[in-house]
């Protein structure tokens, strides 16, 4: 669906920012997910993006890590803005998330939102600390 969208727009080198809302959605996941993941991947003019799946039962670990290594490959985000309430997002798959918003050259504001994931514990908030911190001495 995401790269069917990205696929429709005339001038996609054009394409600077990426929201989309599917908070609560119950059909939604990991299709989803690794669409945008490839759209990333794809989209190098993109700086900007916000993302929410809150409470999306479909999400599962096969769409973190393909929305992850989406991140991965795009290095030119300022912008990043994930939510993941009420998911099943592990503490590993969350810290490939975090990781993979690090590698942005020029990242500026990262909101990751992890409200109501049971799987969630401390490792992750101490990665995102030791990156903030890291990131801050460079």
């Amino acid at each position: 669906a995401a790269s069917r969208l990205f696929s429709s727009v005339s001038n996609p080198s054009l394409l600077r920012q990426i929201n989309a809302e599917f908070w609560r959605c119950d059909l939604v996941g990991d299709v989803t997910m690794r669409s945008f993941g490839k759209l990333l991947s794809s989209s190098a003019s993109v700086t900007k993006v916000t993302l929410n799946f809150g409470w999306c039962g479909k999400v599962t670990a096969a769409g973190i890590l393909g929305l992850a290594s989406g991140l991965r490959t795009h290095t030119n985000l300022t912008h990043v803005y994930l939510d993941f309430s009420g998911t099943s997002i592990s503490d590993d798959e969350a810290i490939q998330v975090i990781e993979a918003i690090f590698l942005q050259q020029n990242i500026m504001n990262v909101f990751l939102i992890l409200n109501s994931c049971s799987e969630i514990k401390d490792q992750t908030a101490n990665t995102l600390a030791d990156l903030l911190l890291e990131s801050l001495d460079s």
